[in-house]
């Protein structure tokens, strides 16, 4: 916002300290522009936060088991996970939240490719109990 503020001021050509003018336009087109953002990242939050509530539901009922990977979550072709990117973007989501916890497995396979993460599932969820 004191950048938007600024540049009015600029714009209008003043010179000198800010004025109140300008902060006030400034402040006009920070909400302006962050009721547009906020449009244009929903479709995209909304959907990875989507497909984190689904994969929450597949944990719970215990159909993951502690260190599955991410392939693991979009080979089974469920709904909402059902590519590399969707499962990815969920399994951030949970980790970010604290049901997962990522860990590097450090067995390469034979083609001395890079390391696998495996994700395990917080014991605090009380999963299939």
């Amino acid at each position: 916002m004191p950048a938007l503020a600024l540049l009015d001021h600029l714009i209008v050509g003043r010179g000198g300290y800010i004025t109140a003018e300008s902060l006030a336009r400034a402040i006009l087109w920070q909400r302006f522009l962050l009721a547009h953002a906020g449009r244009a990242y929903a479709a995209v939050t909304s959907a990875t936060m989507d497909s984190a509530k689904a994969l929450s539901e597949h944990i719970r009922r215990g159909a993951l088991k502690d260190g599955f990977t991410v392939r693991e979550v979009y080979r089974h072709n469920w709904s909402m996970l059902s590519n590399t990117k969707e499962a990815t973007e969920a399994v951030e989501v949970l980790v970010d939240l604290g049901w997962l916890r990522a860990v590097r497995d450090e067995k390469v396979s034979n083609t001395d490719g890079r390391p696998t993460l495996r994700y395990y599932i917080n014991p605090r969820l009380n999963v299939g109990k």
